[in-house]
């Protein structure tokens, strides 16, 4: 598990390519916006 700021994600990515999705998704709305649920992605590697 990575602990880490929100902020830095983008930094792991290339250790965790997952991450890239994550960060598309917080970076596209505020934190605020965000509704606890389920979200998709084109990505077969996202879960």
């Amino acid at each position: 598990m990575i602990i880490d700021l929100i902020g830095n994600m983008r930094k792991y990515i290339p250790l965790v390519p997952g991450l890239k999705k994550v960060v598309e998704i917080l970076e596209s709305v505020t934190l605020k916006e965000i509704i606890p649920r389920a979200y998709t992605t084109s990505d077969p590697s996202v879960r």
